[in-house]
């Protein structure tokens, strides 16, 4: 059976793109030790942080029974997906949900208790057996300090514990070790964790995307313009319509007949 290799999957980026990752993609601070571990674990997995293949995001975890921060590759489950594709193998993905009752430990007891819980089976070409996850929203769902789930777990959890099941089934599928999604973990930290002091808010793909371009926008000395689903590029883009295109901005009239580079975030 066939998995992904670096020789399957190489990310040839031009060393512009890798001055803009560099740039725009990392939090600010981030260490060049952080930094360079984090674009070669992309290179070796041949997945590309401007397509939102792979983020880089501070994380704290214990280290020796110490609390630390560090930067960390967290990969996107399109990420995955996009490393099944390379490897030629994938021969496609099922994913359902349903309440059932799932083993819960209650008081120091053992109880079955309801549960949304998601199943994934990822087919390979090359195998005659799938390969199968299951997961419970109880155990993923992230939540806000006060023990709330946050906003997409609350609007959207069935789509959000899929995301989970189908990220574990193709990482077992095609041995992708050494690296995890982003719906899977917690502890990351965000520009609005910090100025919170709530490490436990939103943290997924979708809004670490959005953080990213509004940081991102910033660096470039953009304002911008937020309505609903929607963000407008104010000031001048000369010269900068190649970073803004990707960046995922799209030029499109406004209200007034004037072009602006917009982009839907949701």
């Amino acid at each position: 059976m066939k998995n992904i290799t670096t020789k399957n999957n190489p990310q040839n980026l031009a060393e512009q793109d890798i001055e803009f990752i560099k740039n725009q993609m990392f939090p600010l601070g981030a260490s060049v030790k952080d930094i360079d571990f984090c674009l070669k674990v992309a290179q070796e997995l041949g997945l590309n942080p401007i397509t939102k293949e792979i983020f880089f995001l501070e994380r704290k975890s214990q280290v020796n029974g110490q609390w630390v921060v560090k930067v960390e590759p967290l990969v996107s489950r399109d990420g995955l997906l996009s490393m099944a594709h390379k490897s030629g193998n994938f021969g496609g993905i099922e994913v359902s949900s349903e309440i059932k009752k799932t083993p819960k430990m209650v008081n120091g007891v053992w109880e079955y208790k309801e549960d949304l819980v998601a199943k994934a089976i990822v087919y390979r070409n090359d195998t005659q057996k799938p390969f199968i996850t299951e997961v419970a929203y109880s155990e993923y769902v992230q939540k806000t300090k006060e023990g709330n789930p946050t906003k997409f777990w609350a609007d959207k959890p069935d789509t959000m514990i899929k995301k989970v099941a189908e990220a574990q089934a193709l990482r077992k599928a095609f041995n992708i070790n050494g690296i995890r999604s982003i719906d899977e973990v917690d502890g990351i930290i965000t520009p609005q964790s910090q100025n919170n002091n709530d490490e436990s808010l939103e943290v997924s793909a979708e809004v670490v995307d959005i953080n990213q371009d509004l940081q991102a926008l910033k660096t470039l000395g953009f304002d911008y313009e937020r309505k609903g689903d929607w963000i407008r590029v104010i000031g001048d883009t000369y010269n900068k319509d190649s970073i803004l295109e990707n960046l995922g901005f799209f030029e499109r009239k406004d209200s007034s007949g004037n072009l602006c580079w917009v982009k839907q975030v949701a």
